[in-house]
């Protein structure tokens, strides 16, 4: 049966605390769309100090300019207006927003204030948030930050979950946003798993691989790997993408 064109979607993705594996959260989400499942996609880096995705060149990102010249933590609503209108006008069928934790909050203002997904619902455009909850130290600034947004867009998050730093599963089965009596559990699309790695061998080899700044399929040009390390590599990023390809929200316009 020939595939119907799916409706445009956009994955912003959006985290209030800064070191917690967003923007590979965001290299991800623009390579499943656009190596994996063959989209035409547009990548955004909204992040306005650290510019992690613009810097992987075969992802052909656009890092754009939110804020004031001379205050980086001070939006310029009239840049992210036009900014909206940019993503409502593309041709891309997926387009991916990463952000930065500085604007977290101004951001997350200004898409409530100015009613952007409802904006975004009228044009057949999807959208999507993605959110990261790390272990460690971090774990309850970053439930707080996903929280937060769970409990203020009522649009479907993926909420990916970072062990990079330690282990979060069991403290996150018992957190109030596992439980069946919370409020807002049906805007919780899924939950997908980041793996604590071998910091040895498979995480080390992951490092090295994203220092580069390379996409998968660009992962033979790494002379920093091996050619077992390489292989290593793949199997991670293919079990990223299986466990993407379970989650209806990405794939419910395909036929």
């Amino acid at each position: 049966m020939a595939k119907h064109k799916p409706f445009k979607q956009v994955h912003i993705i959006l985290q209030g605390k800064g070191g917690c594996g967003k923007s590979l959260v965001s290299t991800i989400v623009a390579q499943y769309f656009k190596l994996h499942k063959g989209r035409n996609i547009e990548a955004f880096d909204l992040d306005q100090v650290n510019t992690t995705l613009s810097q992987y060149k075969n992802l052909d990102v656009k890092h754009i300019r939110i804020t004031e010249k001379d205050n980086i933590n001070e939006i310029n609503q009239r840049l992210l207006d036009g900014f909206i209108q940019a993503i409502i006008e593309s041709d891309a069928e997926t387009i991916i927003v990463d952000t930065g934790s500085n604007t977290f909050l101004n951001l997350l203002d200004y898409l409530i204030q100015n009613q952007i997904f409802d904006l975004f619902y009228s044009f057949q455009i999807t959208p999507v948030i993605h959110t990261v909850i790390v272990g460690a130290g971090d774990y309850n600034d970053t439930l707080h930050g996903a929280k937060t947004i769970i409990e203020n867009l009522s649009v479907p998050v993926v909420v990916w979950v970072n062990e990079y730093y330690g282990e979060v599963i069991e403290r996150l089965q018992s957190s109030e946003i596992n439980s069946d009596e919370y409020t807002h559990s049906n805007t919780i699309a899924a939950f997908m798993l980041l793996p604590k790695l071998n910091t040895k061998l498979q995480g080390k080899d992951l490092e090295i691989f994203i220092t580069n700044r390379l996409t998968i399929t660009e992962i033979e040009t790494c002379k920093d790997l091996s050619l077992v390390a390489k292989i290593r590599v793949r199997k991670i990023f293919a079990d990223y993408f299986n466990d993407l390809d379970k989650i209806g929200i990405l794939n419910n316009n395909e036929e």
